[in-house]
């Protein structure tokens, strides 16, 4: 009798978990808004309050975590560590069919040509991809700083990794910042849009005399 195997945490899901990528967004705003002395971000906040209904959370113990600037990192955290443990799962094919939406846009009838180029790497895991090019990077940073150690096969080896996974680090990351920017530029619609709501829209109180 065969054990059954027992499902990960982003498989046991009710969502799908690349919804959680908002979650880097809001990081993004948080660091942004430290960056000039500041430890609340509405945009972090409202990136969260985006995720949560893409998710359909409704619990108002989770809901409350958007309103609390204390708590609005730690609610970061756990969503970025369920996404990237999502990530780890992703081959280079998952995340080029993640992407289709986009490879249409830019290519039309000739997106196919997307998945033909990179089909030797299809079934590789992507993060293992990840991994070698920054080993590669690591080397030929060494060898220009004068580290010792690193000799000449070292750094042909590390340039033909380079040269190797180009097509895949390339598209991809030209990809995901695409994603990415239409994020932030839903949070940043939906945020603004209810400023201009409070500014024109909500009725202002009487003053008293």
């Amino acid at each position: 009798m065969t054990e059954k195997k027992e499902k990960s945490i982003v498989e046991s899901l009710s969502y799908d978990w690349n919804k959680l990528e908002l979650a880097e967004i809001a990081q993004e705003y948080l660091q942004e808004a430290a960056s000039q002395g500041q430890e609340d971000s509405p945009l972090a906040r409202k990136s969260l309050e985006l995720l949560l209904k893409d998710i359909d959370a409704s619990d108002p113990g989770i809901l409350k975590t958007i309103t609390d600037p204390k708590v609005v990192p730690l609610t970061i955290k756990n969503e970025l560590d369920f996404y990237h443990e999502g990530l780890k799962t992703q081959t280079v094919g998952d995340r080029i069919n993640y992407y289709q939406k986009e490879i249409v846009r830019y290519l039309g009838d000739d997106s196919g040509k997307v998945q033909e180029k990179l089909k030797p790497f299809l079934d590789t895991k992507y993060g293992d991809i990840k991994k070698k090019i920054v080993s590669a990077k690591h080397v030929l940073d060494g060898k220009k700083k004068g580290v010792e150690g690193i000799s000449d096969e070292d750094v042909e080896s590390a340039k033909k990794t380079m040269e190797k996974y180009s097509d895949v680090t390339n598209t991809l990351q030209i990809l995901q910042e695409r994603r990415r920017s239409e994020l932030r530029l839903r949070v940043e619609d939906a945020y603004y849009k209810e400023v201009f709501k409070e500014i024109y829209l909500k009725p202002k109180e009487k003053s008293k005399k």
